[in-house]
């Protein structure tokens, strides 16, 4: 492992785009649902739409962080009743022909102009095409039968406010599906909003140490259950686009089937822990106590700390004031967001510089 020393006073403000994006989310998330009314006036739209349809089966659809937060939003979905898909969209446009005709498809694309979308549309044929985007004048906008605009300035590097917009904004859409147009998602959003607010400077600092325990690490493996493990895919893919570490994601119930052979004394898990009146902690509690049991080391995201801690397991990122998965969910990914940017310093990167292609949220997401 190369560890190296970070001499950083998170007090001097030292700042990168990546950086400002992640410490803008609470005003970013607050803007979404105050200052645009218009937005649940279509969630209620797309929701009296669906349901005089017949409440067919909702289909997801996106590339990269916009495909996570889907997941979450479907998962969501299915725990209430509702049955949905969520595909890649480069899958979807090879498997359109055996998904019902009379399917809600939803795509969501920040720029509106990948290239999976574009294959998309030119193979719907009737079929209604809803969209999310941040570009009302993108291709896909132009194209779908209805569109729900991301109301947010762009991310000057990855996707990081335009992830948890992304995430909040399909919420709202699965919570009106669910409780109705008098659901309580806006006020829950909020609370979320004003966590991250509150823990951002402990955040900080805590990825300043933690980066400087983990130095550059050689592979890294975020799990978590249920609604978690789609946090934790979008966690890796951040460490992958943002810090340049290879990273996966799995279900913590998957990692022991096999992959859990990877794990030695250069290996890390991130794993997201949910509140412990959640009926899969106790699991999660004892998968956290066999991998300390192991080589490598432990991280932990979530309100609860599973276990006492000790040398291997190195730190609990902590989301307080909340036992609401989705509000977890959409604040749990913000210290995951700093350590990056700190990791990334380690080897004199930008996190979220691009070395191999081109910023996949402007151009092709």
């Amino acid at each position: 492992m190369n560890k190296q020393e970070i001499n950083i006073n998170v007090e001097q403000q030292y700042r990168t785009r990546y950086l400002e994006d992640v410490l803008t989310q609470p005003q970013a998330l607050r803007g979404l649902i105050k200052d645009n009314g218009t937005i649940q006036v279509s969630m209620d739209k797309w929701g009296d739409e669906w349901e005089e349809t017949g409440k067919p089966l909702i289909v997801f659809t996106g590339m990269g962080a916009s495909l996570f937060a889907a997941e979450i939003a479907q998962s969501y979905l299915s725990q209430n009743g509702v049955f949905s898909l969520v595909l890649p969209t480069s899958d979807l446009v090879d498997r359109l022909s055996s998904i019902p005709k009379d399917a809600f498809l939803i795509a969501i694309s920040q720029s509106g102009e990948s290239i999976e979308m574009r294959e998309l549309v030119d193979i719907l044929g009737p079929r209604r095409l809803y969209a999310v985007t941040r570009v009302p004048v993108s291709f896909l906008a132009q194209s779908a039968h209805d569109v729900v605009l991301l109301d947010l300035l762009p991310d000057l590097s990855v996707a990081i406010k335009t992830y948890t917009g992304t995430l909040s904004l399909l919420m709202l859409f699965a919570a009106r599906l669910v409780e109705g147009k008098d659901n309580k998602m806006s006020e829950r959003i909020l609370q979320a909003a004003d966590i991250i607010e509150d823990q951002l400077p402990a955040w900080e600092s805590e990825a300043v140490n933690l980066a400087n325990k983990m130095g550059r690490p050689k592979y890294t493996s975020f799990l978590g259950r249920g609604i978690d493990q789609y946090s934790a895919r979008g966690a890796a893919l951040l460490f992958k686009e943002g810090a340049k570490l290879a990273a996966e994601a799995s279900c913590g119930g998957q990692f022991r089937h096999g992959a859990v052979e990877v794990v030695d004394s250069e290996h890390f898990t991130i794993y997201f822990v949910p509140p412990n009146t959640d009926r899969r902690y106790k699991r999660v509690k004892a998968s956290v106590e066999e991998l300390l049991n192991l080589a490598g080391r432990v991280v932990t995201v979530g309100t609860n700390v599973p276990i006492q801690q000790n040398e291997k397991y190195l730190s609990h990122l902590s989301v307080r004031d909340t036992e609401d998965p989705i509000i977890a969910a959409i604040a749990g990914i913000v210290p995951v967001q700093l350590l990056t940017a700190y990791l990334a310093k380690l080897a004199g990167l930008e996190a979220g510089e691009f070395r191999n292609t081109t910023p996949v949220i402007n151009h092709d997401a």
